[in-house]
C-alpha cells in the first residue's frame, strides 16, 4: 500500500457514464490513460478514481475522482490549465453524458474541498462517503472535508465525510461505499 498522500485539499469530481458505455473498457482506460495522466499533472498531490457499490439513499452520481491537490490557492490553476481542460474535454466525448452540452455540470460537478483535521485522505482501496449540509459531528477532524467553493455545478453537499475501509454492514444515513478503481501505483 503506497504511503499516505500529502495533501490538505481536494477536488471532487462525481458523474455518471453515459448510457451504453463498456464499463470494463471505462475502467481500462482509467488505468492505463486518465490516471497516469492526472497523477503527472503539476499541481496534482495524489489522483484516484472510485465506483459506488452501495447507497444508504439516492445518489445523483454513480462514480467519483479524488483530486489531492498541492493547496486551496493551487486548486484554481490546476483545474483551469489548458493541459487539464484538453483532457477533460476528451473525457467528456468518450465517457460524459452530455459531450456537446455547453452547461459542462451536466457531466461532472467539481467542488473544492478542504480537510479540517489537515490532513490528506489514507490510503485505502475501499471507502464510506457521507454527504451533509452541516460537518458531521461525530466523525475526527482528519476525516472531515469542508467546501471551500463549486468549481462546476451547483453544490449538492458542503461536508464530506471520508473513511477508509470497507463499509459497515448498515450505511449511514447520506452515506455511500465505494471501491478503488485506479490509482497511482
Amino acid at each position: 500500500m503506497p504511503t499516505k498522500p500529502d495533501f490538505t485539499a481536494m477536488i471532487l469530481l462525481s458523474y455518471t457514464l453515459r448510457p451504453g458505455v463498456d464499463t470494463e473498457e471505462y475502467e481500462a482506460w482509467l488505468r492505463a490513460v486518465d490516471n497516469p495522466f492526472f497523477n503527472g499533472v503539476p499541481g496534482i498531490a495524489h489522483y484516484t478514481n472510485w465506483k459506488i457499490t452501495a447507497a444508504a439513499t439516492p445518489v445523483p452520481f454513480s462514480h467519483f475522482d479524488f483530486m489531492g491537490v498541492d493547496s486551496v490557492d493551487a486548486a484554481a490553476d490546476v483545474w483551469q490549465s489548458q493541459d487539464v481542460k484538453d483532457f477533460t474535454a476528451e473525457w467528456r466525448r468518450l465517457w460524459g453524458m452530455g459531450p456537446e452540452a455547453t452547461d459542462l455540470s451536466v457531466n461532472a460537478h467539481v467542488y473544492l474541498f478542504e480537510n479540517e483535521g489537515d490532513q490528506g485522505l489514507a490510503p485505502t482501496n475501499s471507502v464510506v462517503v457521507t454527504t451533509a449540509q452541516a460537518p458531521v459531528a461525530d466523525a475526527p477532524p482528519t476525516e472531515r472535508w469542508r467546501i471551500v467553493r463549486p468549481l462546476r455545478g451547483e453544490p449538492r453537499f458542503h461536508h464530506l465525510r471520508v473513511q477508509p475501509g470497507p463499509a459497515p454492514s448498515t450505511l449511514p444515513d447520506n452515506a455511500m461505499a465505494a471501491v478503488l478503481l485506479a490509482g497511482p501505483d
